[in-house]
């Protein structure tokens, strides 16, 4: 058995608020049932808490009920779960203000702890909701979920027919044909449906193998609950946590959401994507002021900025950094974070800080970098104590292996702009929510939906000619120790894809207030962002960020420009070392 800690822990903890609630006395027995005993007024409510919604009420309480027993004959078995080395431990930890109210309450806890250390029975799961199977039961036969084929097919809502041992399903003008012991199943398709992965033609109509034969069990036929579902275009994952194998139409999911979000989808296709396979310039410049606040002495603002250009494309990538790092040095030397070694290290750099200079050049046909940052190599001269050693040189490395990269990179952009051109907000929630446990993929994507909805959602959107206004209101507050308010408006023209928006949140607690206020327009590729965050009687953080993507005319550069000098990084560094 595996053990689930994530699962026994929320148990536990879940019943330790319930169970001092519930009666002295959990008896073993089955009345009244054990949800009633935890204090909910249905199982759905309790397995729902406990987080066993996505097993069977009866196994959870026949498991309870089993472990609950064993306690009470031998109340070592808790006592040994949880660590004590005997009942005198235990009742040293018994009181109102102690751990636990009474042994009863510690019994209850274990007997759930025990019980999270099991695997849950096997279950399938279609479009979020549990499918029953009124009485033969899916099981595990050599690593493949195998179901009943009748309770399967008609929770997916298909027609089904057996006879003789040929197993018959349509749904949706899709017919699946399988066999009792045979390892091939036959799907016929309208004309226009492509197959789903794994099927081929073969002159009669489109099969696929299987590597589980469906079986006959009493009066019951097993099929294997992948292909057969598969089959019907329906997406099947493994949640081994829960035990399930989760069957959904992520098509039919992610149409439902963006029925609900026509404007939002119109801007998101309206979004420029640049051609990866040309030339591609990506620029950003920055500009963060930081003024503290000093009521004696006068306000002091340090100020930081950069710009950095990058062009891909074509066989090479060309990098230019510049950044003003003069405020940062004082900061640091403001707040004592600089030793006496590292002082002396930037005291002779001092003028550079101002236009600290990164370059790069990078040959993907013959793996070659070229760096170029003065700035660097007069730190490392510095050290070495040659301070006279050239600076104003590129550095030649070769053989770093980086094609690989540079090429999975490429491929990666291509492949997401692919991914971009058919992004709707379904298909986002849906991608986002795939990592989750595949139990929880389903109703969590319904409910990001619904919260989406509520914020962006077409009913929620007020039309001003031939844009849209998100509002924004949001507020949470704890009386007297907590409040916090965010307000704001984002407009959004669907026929550009340009938007502009301005909020503002503010949070005060017992200790401060602070104020972060955040506006931002963007249209083809091309956007700026101001980001200000007051915190009261210390001081203001101002980012001001540009940004813009567009295809370039002009291919990068592959090496340095014409007549400035290169050198290896080995030639280099024996100019400071030797």
């Amino acid at each position: 058995m595996k053990k689930r800690g994530k699962r026994a822990l929320a148990a536990v903890l879940a019943a330790a608020a319930l169970c001092a609630m519930a009666p002295a006395a959990l008896a073993a027995d089955t009345e009244p049932p054990l949800y009633v005993r935890m204090g909910y007024a249905t199982a759905a409510e309790f397995m729902q808490d406990y987080g066993y919604e996505y097993t069977d009420y009866d196994w959870v309480s026949s498991r309870f009920a089993h472990h609950y027993a064993r306690i009470l004959q031998n109340p070592q078995i808790a006592l040994d779960q949880w660590g004590y080395a005997d009942m005198a431990a235990l009742d040293a930890d018994i009181g109102e203000a102690a751990m636990w109210p009474d042994r009863e309450t510690f019994y209850s806890h274990m007997a759930f702890w025990l019980m999270g250390e099991e695997e849950p029975p096997l279950s399938v799961q279609l479009d979020g909701e549990k499918v029953v199977f009124p009485d033969a039961q899916p099981e595990m036969v050599n690593d493949r979920t195998m179901a009943p084929f009748r309770a399967v097919a008609e929770a997916l809502g298909a027609e089904v027919t057996y006879s003789k041992g040929k197993i018959d399903a349509a749904l949706d003008g899709r017919t699946l044909h399988l066999a009792i012991g045979e390892k091939t199943c036959r799907l016929d398709l309208p004309a226009d449906v492509q197959p789903p992965e794994g099927f081929v033609q073969d002159g009669t109509g489109w099969v696929r193998t299987l590597d589980a034969a469906p079986y006959l069990k009493g009066d019951r036929a097993y099929v294997p609950v992948r292909f057969f579902a598969e089959g019907f275009g329906l997406t099947v994952r493994w949640d081994e946590g829960n035990q399930a194998a989760v069957l959904y139409d992520r098509k039919a999911l992610v149409d439902g959401i963006d029925a609900q979000f026509g404007v939002m989808n119109r801007w998101l296709a309206a979004q420029p994507r640049p051609d990866w396979a040309g030339a591609v310039l990506t620029a950003v410049s920055a500009v963060v002021e930081y003024t503290a606040f000093d009521s004696l002495d006068g306000d002091e603002t340090y100020r930081v900025s950069g710009t950095l250009e990058v062009l891909t494309g074509q066989g090479a990538l060309e990098l230019e950094l510049a950044l003003d790092l003069r405020a940062v040095v004082q900061l640091m030397q403001m707040e004592d974070y600089l030793g006496t070694d590292m002082e002396q290290l930037l005291a002779p750099l001092g003028g550079s800080l101002q236009n600290m200079s990164l370059r790069l050049r990078y040959d993907v046909e013959n793996d070659v970098l070229y760096l170029y940052c003065p700035l660097l190599l007069q730190a490392l001269a510095q050290s070495a104590g040659k301070s006279g050693a050239e600076s104003d040189v590129w550095l030649r490395f070769e053989g770093l292996e980086l094609m690989d990269g540079m090429a999975e990179m490429q491929d990666r952009l291509a492949a997401m702009n692919q991914v971009l051109a058919g992004l709707t907000v379904g298909e986002l929630l849906a991608a986002q929510n795939e990592s989750l446990p595949a139990t929880e993929f389903w109703q969590q994507t319904q409910q990001d939906a619904a919260m989406w909805a509520a914020q962006a959602g077409d009913g929620a959107l007020t039309r001003s000619g031939s844009k849209y206004i998100i509002k924004l209101e949001d507020s949470y507050e704890e009386e007297g120790s907590y409040a916090e308010k965010m307000t704001g408006a984002v407009t959004l023209d669907p026929a550009t894809g340009a938007a502009a928006g301005e909020m503002t949140r503010r949070v005060d607690d017992w200790e401060t207030a602070e104020q972060t206020t955040c506006t931002f327009e963007m249209k083809n590729g091309a956007g700026r962002m101001e980001l200000t965050e007051h915190r009261r009687n210390e001081g203001i953080l101002k980012v001001t960020l540009t940004f813009e993507m567009r295809e370039s005319s002009r291919a990068p550069a592959a090496e340095p420009p014409a007549g400035e000098k290169v050198v290896s990084p080995e030639a280099w560094a024996i100019q400071i070392f030797m």
